[in-house]
């Protein structure tokens, strides 16, 4: 037989002409012999065709990550050490792909700012087990004192038996995004600070008119609670019926053209039916 690892490739027949023989054990060793030979003739060209076809892929694979907005690592699962980063993270830190290789992913933990780090740590700990933590956004403080905010998505590669290669991850730069958020929250934490302390009725609805935020004057005035009218439509719950759905229809198609009307008068209904 010819046989490489896992498949069987054919056989050598030797064949005699002439009289009846008996095969001697060196004749038998002989023949399986050159099957042998045949076989790692094809097993060695199949590999250095493999190894071919990875190193190309690797090419095509590297120029792919390094062309990409984003940095590119890769973790051994078992010795925990960096084995690639690519050339993008020097706009994360300063220093080179090949620094970083060198200094290792121990000092990648001591840039992340002291109070986001545990969560780095921790999936460490967890390693290749459940309830890994895919994604994680984190600050780094760079040398020159200045912050950067970070999106680490990581996943864990595997063989085909399940066991743990590599960790595979992407960090991107999300300084400006996160910081519009902290904006966006802080400057509606003030804004609704406002509303809370303000000595009049106010309330605030989303483009369904559905209410999203109500003040302790609005509650004190008809006598209602936040569970009652927070996530229910205004114009039915609060106004008089003969101008909710009027008002309520000149409210939609203001917002449909992209305006909304600054000043106008209506009746509110208090929970025992009063107006006002």
């Amino acid at each position: 037989p010819i046989v490489i690892p896992g498949r069987l490739l054919g056989v050598v027949c030797h064949e005699h002409m002439g009289s009846t023989r008996a095969w001697h054990p060196r004749e038998i060793e002989f023949a399986s012999l050159v099957g042998q030979l045949i076989a790692l003739a094809l097993e060695a060209e199949r590999r250095a065709e493999a190894e071919r076809t990875a190193r190309g892929t690797e090419a095509k694979y590297k120029n792919l990550v390094e062309a990409l907005p984003v940095t590119v690592y890769s973790i051994d699962a078992r010795s925990g050490k960096l084995v690639y980063v690519s050339p993008r993270v020097e706009t994360l830190g300063g220093l080179t792909a090949a620094e970083w290789l060198e200094q290792g992913a121990g000092a990648w933990i001591q840039q992340i700012h002291p109070d986001d780090r545990e969560p780095v740590l921790e999936r460490f700990r967890i390693g290749t087990g459940r309830g890994f933590p895919e994604e994680i956004t984190y600050r780094i403080v760079l040398p020159d004192g200045s912050v950067r905010w970070v999106r680490d998505t990581c996943n864990v590669v595997r063989d085909v038996a399940g066991h743990a290669l590599v960790f595979q991850g992407v960090l991107l730069d999300v300084t400006a995004q996160t910081e519009a958020e902290l904006s966006r929250r802080e400057f509606e934490r003030r804004y609704r600070s406002l509303l809370e302390n303000v000595d009049l009725m106010a309330l605030s609805l989303d483009t369904q008119a559905r209410v999203t935020f109500v003040n302790e004057a609005y509650l004190r005035a008809t006598g209602m609670t936040a569970e009652e009218i927070v996530g229910r439509d205004w114009f039915e719950v609060s106004l008089a019926p003969e101008e909710a759905a009027p008002m309520r229809k000149t409210y939609l198609d203001n917002l449909q053209k992209g305006r909304v009307i600054p000043r106008f008068e209506f009746t509110v209904l208090t929970k025992k039916g009063e107006r006002r």
